[in-house]
């Protein structure tokens, strides 16, 4: 097993991981920047507007393993003629 990293940016505050996780293989760390991209986005309170968030996966040593980025746009409160 090796320790994984997950630093985290969500368009307000980046924060780098310095804890990290054990898991048997990358493909677990997939799972996991999946799992942490989808806290980040339940955590997000608006009304309208967008957003964007990073999760940057690395093994112990700074090695890099992956990416993943996810946005969105929502428009609440206009009716469908105002848009």
């Amino acid at each position: 097993m090796a320790r994984y990293y997950f630093d985290t940016d969500d368009g307000t505050l980046a924060l780098a991981d310095d804890v990290g996780v054990e898991l048997p293989h990358d493909t677990a760390a997939q799972m996991e920047m999946l799992r942490i991209l989808r806290e980040l986005f339940e955590g997000i309170k608006m009304q309208s507007g967008s957003a964007k968030c990073t999760v940057d996966a690395r093994r112990e040593g700074n090695d890099p393993v992956g990416s993943a980025t996810a946005a969105f746009e929502m428009t609440w409160g206009q009716s469908e003629a105002e848009s």
